[in-house]
């Protein structure tokens, strides 16, 4: 295992990828806003923490990492999913949450082995209807976004532990859920199951009060009435 702890990294140097056998490779809290391609040569990777750093995107042979079960790329700077992490089939433990993802790919369900997902506090609008495949799914974080409703065949994550135990906020708060309505999703996965089930046609959407603006007097109006009432003042 290889960890940077005390003291802070600015960028990695290229000759990193000598280090073939390496399995586990820390770089949480640092200052690091890039990776160098060599990173890729570290095939044997099976756990990468990359938390609290700047970075905006991952090298473009990133998906080389076959071996990785586990991820960490929380509190970065991340506006898009990188398309290579859906090549990374084996990994069981992905962690996107702080970082300002607005869409998630089709592709991310070609990761069938993944355990954890955690996409808290980002800028989600939806999720794609390919989530409903990561059928191994237990621990499913999307709190703190926009997302307004789930899709239809999310009751196909019969694994996930909401309503099973304890749920925490991180789980589904903090957005403007409507479908299904949040007291449902306290429920549990059966319950959304259920709800979809009664409700195939989606949202209802009503329509906004009408909003009544009563006419105002005219402007000459105005100065009459003013008129009449200094007059009234004088006379008294």
């Amino acid at each position: 295992m290889l960890g940077h702890f005390h003291f802070i990294l600015l960028q990695l140097p290229s000759d990193i990828g000598l280090l073939s056998s390496l399995q586990v490779l820390i770089l949480d809290t640092n200052l690091l806003k890039s990776l160098p391609n060599e990173i890729c040569k570290l095939v044997n990777l099976t756990k990468l923490s990359l938390s609290n750093n700047f970075l905006t995107d991952l090298p473009r042979n990133f998906d080389k990492l076959s071996k990785l079960t586990s991820l960490d790329i929380a509190n970065n700077s991340l506006d898009h999913f990188p398309d290579s992490l859906c090549e990374l089939r084996e990994l069981e433990f992905l962690d996107l949450s702080d970082n300002s993802l607005v869409l998630l790919p089709p592709g991310i369900g070609q990761l069938k082995e993944l355990r954890t997902l955690l996409l808290f506090l980002n800028k989600l609008d939806e999720l794609p209807d390919a989530i409903c495949d990561l059928v191994e799914l237990n621990l499913l974080w999307i709190g703190s976004n926009n997302i307004e409703s789930l899709p239809m065949r999310f009751g196909n994550l019969k694994k996930l532990d909401w309503g099973k135990t304890f749920t925490p906020s991180s789980s589904f708060d903090g957005n403007p859920l409507v479908y299904p309505p949040v007291e449902v999703l306290r429920e549990g996965v059966e319950s959304i199951a259920q709800y979809f089930k009664e409700h195939p046609e989606g949202p209802s959407r009503e329509p906004s009060p009408e909003i009544v603006i009563p006419d105002l007097p005219d402007f000459n109006s105005i100065q009459y009435m003013q008129q009449d009432i200094k007059r009234s003042k004088w006379e008294n």
